[in-house]
């Protein structure tokens, strides 16, 4: 059985690793991460392919960033396709 206090410790290293993984998801849209995913869209690898939709599914996901809030929480990443050298003919 868990104690509780190994069950806290759980959560808290949770919380710690959504925190890293949100921060690292910023860090790959301000660098243009959406861009290299959607080079990949077409790519001859269909295993390649499947995973760059399931990445951008993922990052464009609600549960991991709201896209939707009200004042925009990450101003950086929310504006990211309007920033100078955004290929939106190549990029969703």
């Amino acid at each position: 059985d868990t104690s509780a206090e190994e069950l806290a410790k759980m959560r808290l290293n949770a919380e710690k690793l959504d925190t890293l993984l949100a921060m690292l998801m910023r860090d790959f849209i301000r660098a243009g991460g959406f861009c290299a995913l959607a080079d990949l869209f077409d790519d001859e690898n269909l295993h390649m392919r499947a995973q760059a939709v399931d990445t951008f599914m993922q990052l464009t996901s609600p549960d991991a960033h709201d896209w939707f809030a009200e004042p925009i929480l990450e101003p950086a990443v929310h504006q990211r396709p309007h920033a100078p050298g955004w290929r939106g003919e190549v990029c969703l």
